[in-house]
């Protein structure tokens, strides 16, 4: 074909075409539209901090351009945010709400997002978008676990630290919107960190069994109960009586079973057959709820056998049973009396501290064991405690630096020198009920806890008042000089079991 003739008959086509378009110029009709723009946002680069558990509101101003008596109802609502960052595909988009105000709880993980806010005009069907972003933080981070018995019933509160804001907060599970309701009575709450990167908030109830929570956002599923922790056949709602940290490395659980059972994570020994059992002997015996773990696995733990009423030993690297101690230079091992208390402390290097009671006699008795890394174990104290109506002690606790016991009876806070041999009054709280003396032992220590350890925390309550629950800390000075109140938290309920959670 020819070349030309290509060509010619190309752009004949080509100028029908336009032609045909010229001529359809102005056949169109163009009618304004009712657009939507918004205000009441922060500026472009800007971001707005929500907190876990709190309100959040955003009431945006629409701006329209064809509906000066502006109905509500003409338009349908959307907010729904997109998380940033690696993600879980069920967590990347979330809905908000489809009210013109966003007025919501915020239980969305912590995290940066952007939110989106769109309308649609229900007469054209068109949609207009905001976009903005917005960082969501725990107001959980960091604080005071406090477990309470609020009118016979188990309740979660806390102390919370974020910088330099402090907040009591009651029922912080239902603060922030956890799947997990408490049931029964409070039995404990356990903080520490099972794994370098793992870290655990244990809360056991008579109704609910012993459960871990998720450290960041408080949420609970069924897998996170301690059953699942655990090898031997436990039942789903098993439930732990007490709990002990040994080091970074391991941790006792002791069963409402009555047993003990042992993990060790460097050699991957989770929970599984008791060892609450002698290696000489075929028997199960029946432990103390109280037992001393010094602090690493290395260390031998010492156990108290209640059923035989003597002290053995747990060597950290036995995953089966526990050994029998050799003799004493100050009293029997086979002692014959009922353990009323026993803690680790800091306390000479390292000891073992046991309150004993002697129900032949009506006396109770001091006991002191080192308990150093090398396992070495030696008696270094054994005498009877000469405080009167010691009978009557309750919440006992021992200092760990200047050796005092400190005990309650009724209403009052005791202190008491056993190289003395004295029993002094150091607080008075009136019409108020004591529910806890303790000494807290943190896992790492920094500039703004560092004195408390060596603090005395005493948790009161008035029985006639909802949320009266205190913690209150002292300063305790050497030679029995008077305690000085030196922190305060107020509002919570009757604290039954407290404990921090670190960062």
């Amino acid at each position: 074909m020819n070349k030309n003739y290509i060509n010619t008959l190309s752009f004949a086509l080509l100028f029908l075409f336009a032609s045909g378009c010229y001529q359809d110029l102005g056949n169109y009709e163009y009618n304004e539209i009712n657009e939507i723009g918004f205000g009441g946002f922060l500026e472009e680069g800007q971001s707005y901090t929500l907190r876990v558990g709190e309100n959040f509101r955003l009431e945006p101003d629409l701006i329209l351009t064809m509906d000066n008596s502006f109905d509500p109802e003409n338009y349908e609502y959307e907010w729904f945010a997109h998380g940033k960052g690696n993600l879980l595909p069920g967590d990347v988009e979330k809905f908000l709400s489809n009210e013109r105000i966003l007025d919501i709880n915020v239980t969305l993980p912590p995290n940066s997002y952007d939110g989106y806010f769109r309308v649609k005009d229900k007469k054209t069907g068109i949609k207009f978008t905001k976009k903005f972003e917005f960082q969501v933080i725990t107001s959980i981070y960091e604080g005071w676990l406090a477990l309470c018995d609020v009118e016979g019933k188990a309740r979660l509160d806390m102390v919370s630290f974020i910088e330099d804001d402090t907040r009591v907060i009651n029922d912080v599970l239902g603060f922030t919107g956890s799947s997990l309701s408490l049931e029964g009575n409070p039995v404990e709450t356990f903080t520490y960190r099972y794994h370098p990167q793992q870290y655990g908030i244990y809360v056991t109830t008579t109704g609910n069994g012993t459960t871990k929570i998720d450290p960041e956002t408080f949420d609970w599923d069924d897998t996170q109960r301690l059953s699942f922790e655990m090898i031997a056949n436990a039942p789903l709602d098993f439930s732990a009586k007490a709990m002990y940290r040994n080091g970074a490395n391991s941790s006792y659980i002791i069963g409402e079973d009555d047993n003990l059972y042992y993990y060790l994570r460097i050699f991957n020994i989770r929970y599984s057959v008791p060892i609450n059992k002698l290696n000489t002997e075929t028997q199960n015996f029946k432990i103390s709820p109280y037992i001393s773990t010094g602090n690493d696995w290395s260390t031998h733990t010492i156990l108290f056998d209640e059923d035989n009423k003597r002290f053995v030993r747990h060597v950290g690297s036995n995953i089966l049973e526990s050994a029998p101690l050799p003799e004493g230079t100050l009293f029997d091992y086979q002692i014959g009396k009922d353990l009323v208390y026993m803690s680790y402390t800091p306390y000479n290097g390292g000891e073992t501290v046991a309150v004993l009671s002697d129900q032949n006699s009506g006396k109770f008795y001091l006991a002191r064991m080192t308990q150093t890394r090398n396992n070495n174990i030696v008696q270094t104290y054994f005498q009877e405690i000469a405080a009167p109506n010691f009978h009557l002690a309750k919440n006992i606790s021992f200092h760990p630096s200047l050796g005092y016991l400190f005990y309650s009876i009724g209403n009052k806070v005791y202190e008491y020198d056993m190289f003395a041999k004295t029993a002094i009054e150091m607080l008075d709280f009136g019409n108020r009920e004591i529910s806890l003396l303790k000494f807290e032992q943190f896992e790492v220590l920094r500039p703004y806890n560092a004195e408390i350890p060596h603090q005395l925390i005493v948790s009161t309550y008035d029985n006639a008042t909802e949320n009266s629950g205190t913690i209150e800390f002292y300063n305790v000075p050497p030679v029995n000089g008077p305690l000085t109140l030196s922190n305060k938290y107020e509002g919570l309920g009757k604290i039954i079991s407290l404990s921090y959670r670190e960062r």
